[in-house]
């Protein structure tokens, strides 16, 4: 009798996860069946262009740029999890940053829920909304004018870091480009001067830093295997 209600219990499940599943599949279907109109390389069945794609993090933008190079300003792949296409010429990007209708989110910006909640960077629909009408004002030529000197003085002490670096030998402006930002819109938007340029090796300072460090690493992460 166990193994009859197991039984049941089994096919219920599956006939449960096909009702659930069923609509997503026909939709990724679609999906793919107009991503395949779009110039890319060739897809295997139902793993797409993973393949494509298994290579080391440092080698996927030389690979992504080759592809664009072979196939043109918008490149089609998908894999198991995950669909879209590569964009790289800018007028194609602003039609979409403009537009107020296609304004949902893709699945990676869950991942920043967590961290950032649901403003306007991850949010979606009248959230979305309500929240970029009150900060569009914010970002008016008259009102960022009032910062100027505040943007003047940080980046003058950024340039004064730059001039230190050696001629013709390799830099990563990753970290210093990252603490000039902090150290705007710290005294820009709080009125607090953090001198996060300055005082690199403020303890404080240092933890933080490294806290935002490890978490992009580990977004990139997410997005890179997703991706796979």
């Amino acid at each position: 009798m166990n193994y009859l209600v197991l039984a049941v219990l089994v096919i219920v499940g599956l006939i449960l996860s096909c009702i659930y599943l069923w609509p997503k599949w026909l939709k990724r279907c679609r999906i793919i069946n107009k991503l395949e109109l779009v110039p890319g390389p060739t897809a295997l069945p139902l793993i797409g262009d993973t393949l494509t794609f298994v290579m080391k993090k440092e080698d996927l933008i030389p690979k992504v740029t080759t592809m664009i190079n072979l196939y043109g300003p918008i490149v089609k792949g998908w894999s198991v999890v995950i669909n879209g296409c590569l964009i790289s010429k800018a007028e194609y990007i602003e039609k979409l940053l403009l537009s107020t209708e296609e304004i949902q989110k893709g699945s990676s910006y869950k991942f920043l829920e967590d961290w950032l909640g649901l403003g306007l960077l991850t949010s979606t629909g009248t959230k979305w909304f309500s929240h970029r009408k009150m900060l569009t004002p914010c970002f008016h030529f008259s009102i960022l004018e009032t910062f100027m000197d505040t943007f003047n003085k940080k980046c003058e002490i950024f340039l004064n870091k730059l001039k230190k670096i050696p001629p013709g030998s390799e830099y990563n402006i990753y970290e210093p480009i990252s603490l000039l930002s902090l150290d705007t819109i710290c005294d820009a938007v709080m009125g607090i001067d953090m001198k996060t340029q300055e005082e690199t090796n403020n303890p404080l300072l240092s933890k933080y830093t490294s806290a935002i460090y490890l978490y992009v690493n580990l977004y990139t992460l997410y997005n890179y295997y997703l991706l796979l």
